[in-house]
């Protein structure tokens, strides 16, 4: 495969931290909208289709919103859980199901996402992410 890896997408969402004083987050029906990193990677002209197109595609609030659910969801959904997040500005979604058991201080932790776009095509992408001392989590 060529373009950028599962692991480097789920970084550069994590590192997503930038929040706009009008955010707002609530999980479960996830609502966020702040400004994040972005950019959408390019692409040869002819170039075969890449993992992560639909994910490149998710605007900053997007990323943001998608960032935030995946470190709540990591520190507080059981194992098989899966916890949502939607951007009711840009139609975007998706959904953040952790596949490994909880940890508490420090450790790593499995999960599978789905990014859902607001026409309906959807990728997944299965990921693994460690708790850092502050209580972040950072892919592993």
């Amino acid at each position: 495969m060529t373009g950028i890896s599962r692991r480097q997408a789920i970084t550069s969402l994590l590192a997503a931290t930038t929040v706009s004083a009008a955010s707002v987050f609530v999980l479960g029906a996830a609502r966020a909208d702040a400004p994040g990193p972005g950019g959408v990677p390019e692409k040869s002209p002819g170039a075969a289709p890449r993992a992560n197109d639909l994910k490149a595609q998710l605007t900053p609030g997007d990323r943001e919103m998608n960032r935030k659910c995946i470190n709540k969801t990591l520190n507080e959904a059981p194992t098989g859980k899966t916890w949502s997040w939607k951007n009711p500005q840009t139609g975007n979604g998706g959904t953040v199901t952790p596949t490994s058991p909880r940890v508490r201080d420090a450790g790593c932790r499995s999960f599978n996402e789905t990014v859902t776009l607001k026409d309906g095509r959807s990728e997944q992408i299965s990921g693994r992410a460690c708790k850092k001392p502050d209580g972040s989590w950072s892919v592993a």
